[in-house]
């Protein structure tokens, strides 16, 4: 699995916003099934799943369970990479992070500006510039 700031910052790029709590309570059970934590929370698990209906309809609460459904999707594509991909694309994360001014139509375009000024970008830029690949990576 990747970090959670890997997922945080694709939530920024796909929302705008940042589900942090989403994806800590989504990874919670690693800490005490590591590895196997994915059996709790992830995919088909109903409990997870009810939970997040009882959210409501507004237009957070989509964003919400598309947000739940992205960090599946990232899981998984991530359990396929090898080392030396999932080094490759925690450094493109990093870069777009760090230098986000090369790709200005990555994030929504219409808040662009009020994104990269934001504090969850700010804080999650600062994370990326000090930590390593490696952790990035969840290697």
């Amino acid at each position: 699995m990747p970090s959670n700031d890997i997922h945080r910052l694709i939530d920024i790029i796909a929302f705008g916003y940042d589900y942090c709590w989403l994806h800590k309570a989504k990874d919670y059970p690693s800490q005490y099934l590591g590895h196997c934590h994915r059996k709790e929370r992830h995919y088909d698990d109903e409990e997870w799943l009810e939970k997040l209906k009882r959210l409501g309809n507004r237009p957070r609460d989509k964003e919400v369970r598309q947000a739940n459904e992205g960090h599946d999707l990232i899981d998984s594509i991530w359990s396929s990479l090898s080392t030396e991909e999932k080094l490759g694309w925690a450094a493109a994360f990093k870069h777009v992070v760090l230098h986000p001014e090369h790709y200005p139509n990555l994030f929504m375009p219409e808040d662009y500006d009020g994104i990269l000024k934001s504090e969850p970008f700010l804080r999650l830029q600062r994370r990326f510039a000090k930590l390593p690949l490696e952790y990035l990576a969840a290697l």
